[in-house]
């Protein structure tokens, strides 16, 4: 049965960092597809009390956002992205050089210590504002001879994957693709499909997502 947790002291009602952080587990819990009833099961926690964090009104614990964070699989720190100065629109549409946002996972690697995709010799990158939009983009860095993983992945959406350095194989439904720097795949992701990489340096991959649902 859900708790009902209540706000404590610390609570600030609308305060703008409650505001930021709301918005920023709503918009990370839809990108995973899981609803608010299921959320409220999952955190054992109310759905008003949830309802209540994501609308800017309760400042949850630490202890219940790092509940929340196991739950939606990334790392506390996902929820406070460093602050942009630029001025009106540009920080809701214009992701600067090096402020792209570490996709850093909760729970993957050896006994879910590593709270990263570093173990597969990957780095992830978001390029967009935010997850907000019908479409993100990224950037994935790879050692040499790593890949995603040993099996392939499906789900329902689409996909551009551009090669900005480097060599990659890919894999798509069981047919192999190889790759180079400045080569382009669009595909459904539906397909069966893995992508690991096969020269002798680093690979450097921009890519795009739609929609919003982020496997991991």
């Amino acid at each position: 049965m859900a708790t009902r947790a209540k706000p404590g002291k610390a609570a600030r009602k609308g305060t703008k960092v409650n505001v930021a952080l709301g918005r920023e587990i709503r918009q990370l819990r839809k990108a995973k597809g899981i609803s608010l009833t299921e959320f409220a099961k999952l955190t054992d926690r109310s759905i008003g009390f949830l309802s209540s964090i994501e609308r800017g009104l309760v400042r949850p614990s630490i202890s219940t956002l790092q509940v929340i964070s196991e739950i939606l699989g990334m790392q506390v720190g996902w929820f406070f992205p460093e602050q942009s100065d630029a001025p009106g629109r540009e920080s809701r549409i214009i992701v600067r050089r090096d402020r792209g946002r570490r996709l850093a996972y909760a729970n993957v690697g050896r006994d879910g210590q590593l709270g990263s995709t570093d173990y597969l010799g990957t780095e992830d990158y978001l390029l967009s504002p935010d997850l907000e939009g019908d479409m993100i983009c990224g950037l994935t860095r790879m050692a040499a001879g790593s890949s995603q993983g040993d099996e392939p992945l499906a789900y329902e959406g689409e996909t551009v994957l551009h090669v900005l350095e480097g060599r990659i194989e890919l894999e798509l439904s069981g047919e192999l693709f190889v790759l180079e720097t400045g080569d382009t795949a669009q595909f459904r992701t539906s397909e069966p499909h893995r992508w690991s990489n096969i020269g002798d340096g680093q690979a450097v991959l921009f890519w795009t997502l739609t929609p919003v649902i982020l496997h991991f």
